[in-house]
C-alpha cells in the first residue's frame, strides 16, 4: 500500500509479509520477514530506539526511521511448550507460529 501527499510525493509505505515469497525486504541488512519478531526488536532498537510508549507487542514504532512494525497476534517460541499449544491442529500450531514473525511494516516520510 502506498499514500501520496498532496503534492504527489510518496509519503507512507506498507509492505505485507505476504510480499516475502516475491522479494527479500531488508533493513539496514536485516530480513524483517525472516527475523523473529523478540529478535527484529532487538536488532533495531540498536539502532534506533523504538518508542516504549506507544509500541504494545503488537505494533513498535521507531519514530526516528518513520518505521513500524505490526503483527496481529503475540507468540513467543516458550508457548509451543504449553499443552494448549500442543493440542491444537498441526494447522492451528502452524498459524499461531506464524506469528513469532510481522505481518507487516511500514515506512513513512
Amino acid at each position: 500500500m502506498v499514500e501520496y501527499d498532496s503534492e504527489g510525493k510518496v509519503d507512507f509505505i506498507e509492505i505485507p509479509e505476504v510480499l516475502k515469497e516475491t522479494f527479500n525486504c531488508l533493513l539496514l541488512g536485516i530480513d524483517v520477514f525472516n527475523t523473529k519478531a523478540e529478535d527484529l526488536v532487538k536488532k533495531i532498537d540498536k539502532i534506533a530506539d523504538y518508542d516504549r510508549n506507544q509500541s504494545d507487542g503488537y505494533t513498535y514504532f521507531f519514530p526516528s526511521l518513520g518505521l513500524s512494525l505490526w503483527r496481529s497476534d503475540i507468540f513467543k517460541e516458550e508457548y509451543m511448550l504449553e499443552d494448549s499449544f500442543k493440542k491444537l491442529s498441526p494447522k492451528n500450531q502452524e498459524d499461531k507460529i506464524r506469528h513469532l514473525y510481522f505481518d507487516s511494516m511500514s515506512i513513512r516520510r
